[in-house]
């Protein structure tokens, strides 16, 4: 009588499962990374460089992912200097919650504060000040508050606040474009020398202000 061969035990081979890239985007939250990716690209290779199929493909997500969030990359860019601007505020800020409590000082370590941003931080200081693309109003208030308790204390002269947030916007912007740029003699300046540069235009500013 013949006999059957025992049956096999060999098991039939498992369906393959395709991997995920090492890079595939698992956070839930894809607007805000999408912007955090452009606050990088833009410091790496400016405002001009960015686009939305190099941020996708940063994210390990499709090409068209961005634009479930953003309509564009002028959509994107608004959203990016909103950001910039607000992390800023902060800055600026912390700096006066850091400072002592009279007015020429609270103005100093804003300013320092301002020009120090944008001396770290040159691109994204370009894009917060691209025109359109942010209201200012309203950013440089705690220097407003102090300048207008200095005012109510007598400690400086009742020139128009608006007159004086103008006149001290002017002076730090101007002094952080400058730097940013290299437009002035000797070409580079260091974080130490921005400061310094900082400490000094205040300091004038300061004493155009006090009460004659």
């Amino acid at each position: 009588m013949p006999v059957r061969p025992a049956p096999s035990k060999a098991r039939p081979p498992r369906p393959r499962v395709r991997k995920k890239a090492a890079s595939a985007y698992h956070h839930g939250d894809l607007r805000q990374a999408l912007v955090d990716a452009a606050l990088a690209a833009i410091a790496e290779v400016g405002l001009e460089g960015l686009n939305l199929r190099d941020l996708a493909r940063r994210l390990g997500v499709s090409p068209a992912a961005p634009y479930r969030h953003f309509a564009d990359k002028d959509a994107l860019v608004r959203a990016v200097a909103a950001d910039i601007a607000h992390r800023y505020a902060a800055v600026l800020a912390q700096a006066a919650a850091e400072a002592p409590p009279d007015p020429l000082s609270q103005f100093r370590a804003t300013g320092v504060a301002a020009v120090r941003f944008a001396v770290r931080h040159p691109a994204h200081f370009r894009v917060v000040y691209t025109p359109g693309l942010h209201d200012h109003r309203g950013d440089a208030d705690p220097t407003r508050q102090a300048l207008t308790a200095a005012q109510a204390a007598g400690v400086v002269a009742p020139i128009p606040v608006d007159a004086m947030m103008l006149t001290a916007q002017c002076a730090i912007y101007g002094l952080s474009r400058l730097i940013v740029d290299g437009q002035l003699p000797g070409g580079a300046v260091t974080p130490a020398q921005a400061d310094a540069m900082t400490r000094a235009v205040t300091d004038v500013l300061g004493l155009g202000f006090l009460p004659r």
